[in-house]
């Protein structure tokens, strides 16, 4: 069942049937909401309380409650937008010759401000430049950059021919004159406070984007993870000249509307690519728990468990949303290049298609073009989670997820989208659950004998935004139940 309850609070009875057991997906559509009029804004987070009661009329239940914060960790965006000064040593676009092996040259390092010096240590196709930043250990680069010979083919072979045919059938430049893609390796890459393992750049002069992206010389990765990470910052380049090329007449550009759509793009198309390489059907229902399973195999089914379930944080908790899309589009009929270059573009769209500068198709349109007109973006998410809730634990088509088996079912200290909350009516359970705007969760009802009496309240969280801070804001919630044993 799928329900809108009245602003702020609502109540439901499940008849009494012993051992019933139900997975409750609960979304705020708020931004959503919004975004079918402008571009996608980020909302406090909303706050939800779940009772879950099943003693006879007129007892005092005693309230077994739990509580679930938010995250605290803002996620960001890896993606830089250059703003250019002028000065040709600022920006790698203004390149005036190709580069060549050994080459020494300097560069600006916008972290520290000052110019430092890089070597170009391969050229890849001819094309694809890799050049180090002139500091710290080189045995730990010496270690790496094999991986990266390793890594670099996959990506040739895999994800450049998805990416043309997503967004532009086009290599990347980072500068005209140099027809060359540069790739700078780092020994730490801190933005903002914000340690990170790669990050694109991109500037626009006139018509044409320039791109170019850093990775951080990190050991941990081995070839499948690093050709992940190739892959997934060569997104944002595509992504990047896929909207400026699309933008309105004499309009700038910005690489995407929404961090969720960025990101969780960049993570689908990084995903596809070790997919491919990895030679795993699209929806194959891989045990990821095999012993025997390859690296590649693992990371393919690992990623298909969203990591917190935060799908307006992007990366790999709406990649599975936009994984999901993508099989449903292929089962409709698309091929399955069709169906990522549809929920990719539509992905970096946003909802709607708002960006604030130029209002192009837009996911919900993408989607209903292939799924058909009642395709709701709301229902989906909730659709979404109960697959992940529901698992390979109810028959029912709908709520399971093609990739992994029991995709909820991930050891106790790994990442992993667990249950907000388990609430059995045998002891009139409470929860309160904080999530992040636009981000579902799903809770398990129990029922102890008697049926359910499922209570629901929601409010938007306005703490800290305002001093004095104002009371609760009552707010419409979506919520979906799937009876699972």
């Amino acid at each position: 069942m799928s329900v809108r309850p009245a602003a702020g609070s609502l109540t439901c009875r499940l008849a009494a049937e012993a051992g019933a057991e139900y997975a409750l997906a609960v979304l705020d559509p708020g931004a959503i909401d919004a975004a079918a009029l402008t571009w996608e804004y980020a909302l406090s987070d909303y706050v939800v309380t779940l009772t879950v009661g099943g003693a006879p009329a007129g007892a005092a239940p005693s309230l077994n409650a739990q509580s679930v914060a938010a995250s605290e960790a803002q996620p960001a965006s890896d993606v830089v937008e250059v703003e250019h000064t002028g000065d040709p040593l600022d920006s790698p676009a203004e390149r005036d010759r190709p580069w060549t092996v050994g080459e020494q040259f300097r560069i600006l390092d916008p972290y520290l401000g000052t110019y430092q010096s890089a070597r170009v240590l391969r050229i890849y196709d001819g094309t694809f430049v890799v050049a180090w930043f002139e500091q710290g250990d080189p045995t730990r680069l010496a270690q790496w950059l094999p991986r990266l010979d390793s890594a670099f083919p996959v990506v040739r072979e895999h994800a450049f021919p998805l990416l043309r045919g997503t967004f532009a059938d086009a290599v990347p430049r980072t500068s005209t004159r140099s027809g060359q893609y540069l790739v700078l390796l780092r020994d730490s890459l801190v933005r903002d406070g914000v340690g990170y393992v790669g990050l694109a750049h991109a500037e626009a002069v006139g018509d044409t984007a320039f791109t170019w992206i850093e990775l951080k010389v990190d050991t941990a990765y081995q070839t499948t993870g690093l050709a992940s990470l190739l892959a997934h910052e060569m997104t944002h380049s595509f992504q990047r000249m896929y909207t400026h090329a699309t933008r309105g007449v004499r309009a700038s550009s910005i690489t995407g509307a929404t961090l969720w759509g960025v990101e969780g793009g960049a993570n689908l198309l990084s995903y596809e690519t070790v997919r491919r390489y990895a030679g795993l059907p699209l929806d194959g229902n891989y045990d990821w728990r095999a012993p025997d399973a390859g690296a590649a195999a693992r990371h393919v089914a690992l990623r298909a468990q969203p990591a917190t379930g935060e799908f307006t944080a992007g990366y790999d908790n709406a990649m599975g949303f936009l994984r999901r899309l993508v099989i449903q589009s292929a089962h409709s009929g698309s091929t399955v290049d069709a169906a990522v270059r549809t929920v990719a573009r539509g992905a970096v769209e946003g909802w709607y298609g708002y960006d604030g500068i130029t209002h192009r198709a837009g996911l919900v349109s993408r989607m209903r073009a292939l799924l058909g007109y009642r395709w709701d973006p709301v229902e989906a998410l909730l659709d979404w989670t109960l697959s992940h809730a529901a698992d390979d634990l109810t028959d029912n088509p709908e709520f399971q997820d093609r990739t992994s088996l029991r995709v909820w079912d991930i050891p106790d200290g790994t990442t992993g989208w667990r249950a907000s909350a388990t609430l059995t009516s045998a002891q009139a359970s409470q929860a309160r659950v904080e999530r992040r705007y636009g981000s579902p969760f799903f809770a398990y009802l129990l029922d102890g004998g008697n049926g359910i009496t499922l209570g629901i309240t929601a409010y938007r969280n306005l703490e800290g935004d305002q001093i004095p801070s104002p009371p609760p804001q009552p707010i419409d919630i979506r919520w979906k139940l799937v009876r699972i044993r």
